[in-house]
């Protein structure tokens, strides 16, 4: 197909639409609903739409990843069409799914490649800066609104009568959109193959639930989010160099293959250990977000940026790996899920601050920017308040010699070392460095010291970063 007419798809408002709710069940089917609306329902509409005009619906979808797809077109007609019928399909089967859409059409042979991406990308930022109504449309009923997202009751669940086994109309009352997505959850698990459903997890208590084979474990469950790093620089590489737009295809495809394969590295991981302790919420592109048990999240966000690093994309020579940071939320399974979710998301951003900031520091000359990861513990209200000063976080996953003051390493020793310790002398030390209470930091260091154990205070951050997650990662 002919790149004369091609067009820029955002689906819009996506971590409202999967995070904005505390049920498991509804996270996953708006993230099986999100992951569809660019992939299979795209590509279906499109088949139909193509054969319409004449044309072939293959390699019709140049990029698709982070909820945007670049498509190709024979023309605004067919876009126009393609459009109708999309959005048509997500209101009536995905509701409260939106999206944005723009196009471009070539000039002349001389518009490059990158110049037309650039330009498809600048007018999406006007138009999703001027807004518009993005109105969920449906019923307004004035007595009733759905609980999970707030949105007017379109349904009533059926639910079984535990003595009878007959449907009872005292469900739940549901909106369209939270309705949409408990079938797609209900599908889903019935079509699962090879597990049995009662070992899949379906609520956030199964998930910190204290895995039998560990003792010390807290009922604790980890948010993990993470994010590639300078994907944005690498896109606008491959797309200077790029003379046709097969060759973002091939770009996009090791975006899917590289985080795919180190998401399947870090499933395989927690289940041969535990297979109820871990849920992938969310894959686009470079963009993942999962929810294990505490025990298993350090570790597993370092065998994921592991296997990471060992992928050579083809897209971009073969020389140069992709990276990645990482953000965790330890938090409490009742703990509302945005909030989570938002604070593991902003320990990801401190992670790739601190990336940045080393590379323009000290890496002029080197290209690897590295894998980083922060975290954050919620034991109550005011655990999000203790000053970030204190600790030595985030971390550098890999070995770097220039930055080996914020090695993995440090902390994983320390961890090591905490472990070996009485429970109450490392909760006393905690406790004092927190309340800045020094002469019971050193006099408790004193006692250690006099039993065999040294206490590094000389170098303290790196300490009470292992002493804040020594009770929840405890098989480092």
């Amino acid at each position: 197909m002919p790149d004369n007419f091609i067009a820029l798809y955002d689906v819009t408002g996506i971590q409202k639409y999967i995070f904005s709710t505390s049920r498991l069940k509804d996270i996953i089917g708006a993230s099986i609903l999100v992951g569809r609306a660019l992939s299979d329902v795209m590509e279906d509409i499109m088949k139909g739409v193509m054969k319409d005009f004449g044309a072939s619906s293959q390699e019709a979808v140049i990029f698709s990843g982070g909820g945007n797809a670049i498509v190709r077109f024979p023309d605004h007609k067919a876009w126009k069409q393609f459009n109708s019928v999309f959005s048509r399909k997500l209101l009536l089967e995905m509701p409260g799914i939106t999206f944005a859409t723009v196009y471009n059409e070539a000039i002349d042979d001389s518009d490059s490649v990158d110049k037309r991406v650039s330009d498809l990308f600048s007018k999406m930022a006007s138009t999703k800066a001027l807004g518009g109504n993005n109105c969920e449309i449906g019923t307004l009923p004035p007595m009733a609104q759905c609980g999970p997202d707030n949105q007017p009751v379109c349904y009533i669940s059926k639910e079984q009568d535990r003595r009878t086994g007959e449907d009872s109309q005292l469900g739940e009352y549901l909106s369209a959109a939270t309705a949409a997505k408990r079938d797609v959850w209900d599908n889903w698990s019935k079509r699962v193959k090879g597990v049995s459903r009662k070992n899949i997890p379906i609520t956030f208590d199964e998930i910190a639930k204290k895995p039998e084979s560990i003792e010390n474990a807290e009922r604790f469950m980890a948010v993990v989010h993470l994010d590639g790093n300078q994907m944005g620089k690498m896109f606008k590489d491959v797309c200077e160099k790029a003379e046709k737009f097969d060759e973002i295809s091939a770009f996009s495809r090791d975006i899917d293959m590289a985080y795919n394969k180190a998401m399947q590295s870090v499933l395989s991981f927690i289940e041969e250990k535990s297979s109820k302790r871990i849920r992938l919420i969310y894959a686009d592109g470079d963009d993942v977000t999962y929810v294990c048990h505490c025990v298993y999240a350090l570790d597993s966000v370092m065998e994921f940026m592991k296997t990471l690093q060992e992928f050579r994309p083809a897209s971009v020579g073969g020389q140069q790996s992709f990276s990645a940071c990482a953000g965790i939320a330890y938090v409490k399974p009742k703990f509302p899920f945005y909030r989570a979710f938002e604070i593991a998301k902003a320990r990801c951003r401190s992670a790739k601050q601190l990336a940045h900031e080393r590379l323009q520091e000290q890496f002029v000359d080197d290209e690897d920017i590295g894998c980083w990861v922060d975290f954050e513990v919620v034991r109550g209200s005011g655990g999000s308040e203790i000053s970030r000063e204190m600790f030595k976080r985030p971390y550098r996953i890999g070995s770097h010699e220039k930055d080996d003051k914020y090695s993995i390493t440090k902390l994983c020793n320390e961890l090591g070392d905490i472990r070996e310790w009485p429970r109450s002398s490392s909760k006393g030390l905690r406790n004092a460095y927190l309340t800045g209470d020094d002469d019971s930091l050193h006099a408790i260091a004193g006692r250690m010291k006099s039993k065999g154990r040294d206490v590094k205070l000389d170098e303290r951050e790196h300490l009470f970063d292992a002493l804040d997650i020594a009770d929840l990662e405890v098989l480092v």
